[in-house]
């Protein structure tokens, strides 16, 4: 569950935006040749991160492959992305993520 996740980065301020791709996509879906959206969320005074989900594009898969596996792998790596997150654990938003 700690593979690494590729990313593209745009910066353009302090507050941060975390692009998601659906099922099929990658991060390039949002880069300049395709839409555009990181770059003009950095115009707008944000900064952008895409990536590719686990198991996606150039990211490693995980096991097991579930929705809540996915959720706090990009946790883990958003806490390392945003100063001043919150600092939840991997099994606290799996948990969080799982409630009814």
């Amino acid at each position: 569950m700690n593979a690494p996740l590729a990313r593209l980065r745009w910066r353009g301020g302090e507050r941060m935006v975390l692009l998601l791709h659906g099922v099929g996509g990658g991060r390039a879906s949002f880069d300049d040749a395709l839409s555009g959206t990181g770059r003009a969320l950095a115009e707008a005074g944000f900064d952008a991160v895409a990536l590719d989900l686990p198991g996606y594009g150039e990211s490693a898969p995980i096991d097991p492959f579930t929705l809540a596996g996915m959720a706090a792998s990009v946790w883990r790596r958003w806490m390392r992305w945003v100063p001043g997150a919150p600092r939840w654990s991997a099994t606290a938003w799996a948990a969080w993520s799982r409630r009814s």
